[in-house]
């Protein structure tokens, strides 16, 4: 930030969204701290990403920063950041460093209406994953849990407690059966490095989990494996896929003893299906 940014005009939300805090730097009051040495502090800060959160009575506002740059704010209409603070004199501040993904997904909300799902939560938890949604997911009646998620898996924030109603801010990018298939296949591939044993243990695991997976009945043929590789009819429902691949690999790797764990120092912890498929979890990641 620089000393201009204070008078620079300001890009303003809609819509106020909590983002949670990595580190909070500084929580005090301007009666301690005036506005013009909060300004002098953020521009010695120049690759600074978080949020100033402002508050006075029932008056409360809130400015983003992205790598050094001010992104926008979310308050009064304010035309600056000089007027920002001038609406509010003796503020309670808070200064607190912010993941960037989670920075850029609320500003992206800013001015976007919410869609209301049909289901409420946990329900609504497989839609969202399978749908490969990015964006912000309102839960509650006074959509008190926010939280932030990219390609199906939460990034952050408060998720919804059981039975909330549950509305979407972002965008949903339904995943396909080819998707799902090449997905899997990369997972059994790196895997048969260290255990050359799994694509026979896969085969038996599928024959075992047709009761639970439908979709895995051989005579249905919506999947199967076929010269090591994992085949998906291309009109298998993804919702019934996901799980079925899930389970099958998942069963395969405990037969033969292969630690699922060590999958994640692979390149498909980078993958958009790695944390909705069910792996970051047996890997550790979000327990």
């Amino acid at each position: 930030m620089t000393p201009e940014t204070v008078s620079k005009n300001l890009a303003h939300a809609n819509t106020w969204l909590p983002i949670p805090a990595k580190q909070v730097i500084y929580a005090l009051s301007t009666d301690h701290y005036p506005w013009s040495e909060v300004w002098q502090d953020l521009a010695l800060r120049r690759d600074f990403t978080g949020v100033l959160e402002a508050r006075e009575g029932d008056r409360r506002a809130q400015a983003l920063w992205l790598s050094g740059e001010l992104v926008g704010a979310y308050g009064q209409r304010d035309k600056t950041l000089q007027e920002f603070s001038q609406r509010m004199p003796r503020a309670l501040l808070k200064l607190y460093e912010a993941d960037p993904a989670l920075i850029q997904l609320s500003w992206q909300a800013r001015n976007q209406s919410a869609q209301v799902l049909p289901q409420a939560w946990p329900e609504a938890g497989q839609y969202i994953a399978h749908g490969g949604f990015t964006g912000v997911l309102l839960g509650g009646k006074q959509r008190e849990a926010v939280s932030y998620w990219q390609s199906g898996a939460p990034v952050g924030g408060k998720p919804p407690g059981a039975g909330m109603p549950v509305a979407i801010i972002g965008k949903l990018m339904p995943v396909t059966p080819a998707a799902l298939a090449e997905f899997w296949n990369q997972v059994l591939g790196y895997a048969v490095r260290a255990e050359p044993a799994l694509p026979r243990a896969w085969e038996s695991s599928a024959k075992a989990l047709v009761d639970q997976h439908p979709c895995l009945d051989p005579f249905i043929h919506e999947v199967w494996l076929e010269g090591g590789r994992i085949q998906v009819a291309e009109e298998g429902d993804p919702t019934e896929l996901a799980p079925a691949l899930k389970d099958v690999f998942l069963t395969a790797a405990q037969k033969v003893r292969f630690p699922v764990a060590t999958l994640r120092d692979t390149p498909l912890s980078a993958q958009p299906l790695w944390a909705s498929s069910g792996l970051a979890h047996q890997a550790g990641e979000l327990q």
